[in-house]
């Protein structure tokens, strides 16, 4: 196993693009680990990409009182897109309808065969959610290095003396 940070936790995006990938059963990790006996499990992972990006309300980190109660449309359509997981975090169902109830809103989790399909799966789903008002914020820089190193290293350079 490799040490994310030291403050993962199970809702941090970075659970939520690595735990999917582990194939081992966790509650076997989990003992394993109350038990000290980790170098004697064979952790199987897929070799999926995934991509994370979160969903917050209009004004996080700072005030975001305003945006509280506001309803959030097309979750359901972004989990119907293939290769895409929607997780809820600040969020609050009412008669089958969303409704932000903190800061950060959802995650939304793209996999793909590498960072672009999984990267492309992911804006996909977030460009059919929104807050009522535009209230959804999202970065739209997540993964763009990896998408570089990826194609730089898939592009053949030819030089002609």
């Amino acid at each position: 196993p490799y040490v994310i940070e030291f403050n993962a936790r199970w809702g941090d995006p970075e659970a939520q693009v690595l735990l999917p990938s582990i194939k081992t059963d966790l509650f076997e990790l989990g003992m394993a680990v109350t038990e000290g006996t980790l170098d004697k499990i064979n952790l199987q992972r897929d070799i999926k990409s995934r991509v994370v990006i979160a969903g917050v309300s209009n004004g996080y980190p700072g005030d975001y009182d305003l945006i509280k109660g506001k309803q959030v449309y097309g979750i359901e359509d972004a989990m119907k897109v293939d290769g895409v997981k929607v997780y809820g975090a600040g969020i609050q169902i009412q008669d089958n309808r969303y409704f932000v109830k903190g800061g950060r809103v959802f995650y939304i989790v793209g996999e793909g065969r590498d960072v672009i399909e999984a990267r492309t799966r992911a804006y996909s789903a977030m460009s059919l959610i929104h807050i009522e008002d535009n209230n959804l914020h999202y970065r739209t820089d997540i993964g763009w290095r990896d998408v570089q190193r990826r194609r730089s290293r898939s592009r053949v350079v030819i030089d002609y003396y």
